[in-house]
């Protein structure tokens, strides 16, 4: 074979090889482009001075709907039963919903608020998406106020992206709720929020404030590249996950942080059958040792990779590792080599502009 072949012939591969990076990477953002086209066509912008649960009631729970938030601070208690509905905040100043009710507060209804009704969001809508929005509870922290979470969640396919969720106690919850709580709590809960199934939540490059237990919780959830808060001494995580569930809450390559002299544990199962993993995460404030404790239980999962010594927690092996890696693929769509593949895709891209230019 001539060099001239050969020179035609690597053109020739090189061309393919462009053509299917261009067709792997453009055809599925065309697709999943002209899908958002068909179902998101109601456009609906908000400011601080609209109630945003007025601006959605007029639409039915299946109408696909993108909503806009300017910046400002919306005083309201935000109850979405709404599904597909994505909500949008400014990139210039934040879009903060805020709220101040709390678990020792009367309600109308003469029983106490109790955690459950303290919410400043609640999500019971499917495939509901937050992004660059502030989600705060303001009501703080004492023995006459007690719990106040910032964001409840009880749908499924729910996604956040660069959001924040402040408060002190109990900030995060995900259901569903404990089994026996569901019990308890019939005479003043309603029926949709005390099923009991799966969901699934993603937060990505979020950051999640609080002190004791502040996010929590029966439901699966992936946090990704979120930044984990400590205002005080307490407990980050208490899963609450059924046994029947898989897994609970997954940290991929998170930062936990806190104020100088805080005392920070990593979690704590709030029931048995409590899951809970950290993979590759970063932890910027001395950890209390043993780094978890039992709560008087007997039966959880608490896993770290890289493992740090604890006799609460274990280390993961290799089919463990790829059993967590099939199950992210499959129900949040990532992997946790997918930052190492980000940063690989940048560069065969760069060198393949590089090359056409």
């Amino acid at each position: 074979m001539t060099s001239t072949m050969i020179a035609k012939t690597v053109r020739t591969v090189k061309s393919i090889v462009i053509n299917f990076l261009i067709v792997k990477c453009i055809t599925p953002l065309y697709n999943e482009n002209e899908q958002r086209k068909a179902r998101y066509t109601m456009r609906l912008d908000v400011n601080p001075s609209m109630s945003i649960t007025e601006t959605l009631n007029p639409y039915a729970l299946d109408t696909p709907i993108d909503l806009y938030l300017a910046p400002g601070v919306y005083f309201e208690k935000l109850r979405i039963s709404h599904h597909h509905l994505r909500v949008f905040g400014s990139l210039l100043s934040p879009s903060i919903l805020s709220f101040a009710d709390y678990a020792y507060k009367m309600n109308t209804d003469g029983l106490l608020y109790n955690t459950f009704r303290s919410y400043t969001v609640m999500i019971l809508g499917n495939y509901v998406e937050f992004h660059h929005i502030v989600i705060e509870n303001t009501c703080g922290r004492g023995e006459k106020i007690g719990q106040g979470v910032a964001l409840h969640i009880l749908g499924t396919n729910t996604k956040f992206y660069h959001c924040q969720m402040k408060a002190h106690q109990d900030t995060l919850f995900i259901g569903p709720l404990p089994r026996d709580l569901n019990e308890r709590y019939d005479h003043f809960l309603p029926l949709e929020e005390r099923h009991e199934l799966i969901t699934h939540t993603f937060f990505d490059q979020c950051i999640i404030e609080g002190d004791v237990d502040f996010i929590f919780g029966s439901g699966v959830a992936l946090f990704k590249e979120c930044q984990l808060h400590f205002v005080g001494d307490g407990y980050l995580a208490a899963p609450s996950t059924y046994q029947e569930f898989t897994y609970g809450f997954i940290f991929l390559k998170c930062t936990v942080d806190g104020h100088e002299f805080t005392r920070l544990s990593l979690g704590r199962p709030w029931r048995n059958h409590a899951k809970l993993h950290w993979i590759d995460c970063k932890f910027n404030h001395l950890i209390e040792h043993p780094r978890y404790d039992d709560w008087g239980k007997t039966n959880y999962h608490f896993y770290e990779s890289p493992y740090v010594q604890s006799p609460f927690a274990h280390p993961m092996n290799q089919e463990e590792m790829e059993q967590l890696e099939r199950y992210l693929a499959l129900h949040f769509n990532c992997s946790m080599k997918w930052l190492v593949t980000k940063v690989r895709f940048r560069v065969i891209v760069t060198d393949v502009l590089n090359q056409l230019s």
